[in-house]
């Protein structure tokens, strides 16, 4: 019995490979760039070194000039006067950037986008992604479906903690010897002038474990000063739904950790101890010898309160 064997037909040749030039070649290797103006008060200059922070884990590192940047991010603040205004005017002037390279993403957040939304988008056409504090978490998905042509994204809901709102982590790399550190968010006092609890929701505590754990790395890593932020920072563990320590127990326990020479913490408004002093605060007036609150002086509506370096 003969068997028949399948006819094996030959491989086309191969075509070349095209060659790529050495300019070419190099701009693959190029990092990519993003550049972050920020305004207004302390918590947006935190908000603005974890961005930098997320998108560094994407393969992004900071610029000083929008004009060589992939991305581009305004960072909104809408306590200071004509703050929509201003933000739409640095906008219009990324304009020309846009043109110049269709593929930058420009991203508004902050305050601003939470309040005004989708309205930002219909009134800033070339921009491409609005979204509120409490979604910076997802900056670097966001920034990857617009560059993969999945459309324009609006993401300013408030969220609470059982709606999924979690603070983000610190990321790697070098910190400053003074550094940041988010122990709670929003404010339930929506004072007639304020904005804030509609901008930033309502109090969320972070928990004390997370808490300290960063602040421990931070020491690690270099940190002598930490300064501990929220809208108002000393309502920390209020909430009966928190289960948190109080706000004078974290900083004794942030004064524990080794490292750590000095702290600091704002926004501390004084009608929260008048309502409910803390007997915590008096425990051991000397344990605390180099921690000073920035409080005071640094309301959120105190033009002091800026940091440096930050748009008026």
């Amino acid at each position: 019995m003969v068997t028949k064997l399948p006819v094996v037909q030959p491989l086309p040749p191969e075509e070349p490979a095209p060659v790529q030039s050495p300019l070419h070649f190099a701009a693959s290797l190029a990092p990519r760039r993003v550049y972050i103006d920020t305004f207004g008060c302390q918590m947006n200059m935190h908000d603005s070194q974890r961005m930098v922070s997320l998108m560094a884990s994407e393969g992004y590192v900071p610029t000083e000039t929008p004009d060589d940047a992939d991305l581009i991010i305004l960072n909104s603040c809408s306590v200071r006067e004509k703050a929509e205004q201003k933000v739409r005017t640095r906008a219009g002037q990324m304009k020309k950037v846009k043109r110049a390279n269709p593929d930058v993403v420009l991203a508004i957040g902050g305050c601003v986008a939470t309040q005004e939304g989708s309205k930002l988008l219909e009134r800033i056409p070339h921009a491409d992604i609005v979204f509120g504090p409490d979604h910076i978490g997802r900056l670097p998905e966001m920034v990857r479906s617009v560059q993969a042509e999945h459309g324009r994204f609006d993401e300013t809901r408030l969220l609470g903690r059982k709606a999924g709102f979690d603070f983000p982590k610190l990321g790697d790399g070098p910190v400053e010897v003074s550094a940041f550190v988010s122990v709670m968010k929003g404010c339930d006092k929506f004072c007639t002038y304020c904005v804030v609890p509609y901008t930033r929701g309502r109090e969320v505590s972070r928990a004390a474990s997370e808490i300290l754990d960063e602040v421990r790395v931070l020491a690690e890593r270099g940190t002598k000063e930490v300064v501990l932020l929220g809208q108002t920072v000393n309502s920390y563990g209020n909430r009966p739904d928190d289960g948190q320590i109080p706000f004078a127990e974290l900083l004794y326990r942030v004064a524990e950790i080794d490292g750590i020479e000095r702290i600091r913490f704002t926004s501390s408004p004084p009608v929260v101890l008048l309502r409910r002093p803390d007997p915590g605060l008096l425990r051991d007036p000397e344990a605390l010898p180099a921690h000073a609150p920035a409080g005071a002086e640094r309301q959120h509506l105190d033009p002091a309160g800026d940091a440096p370096g930050l748009h008026p």
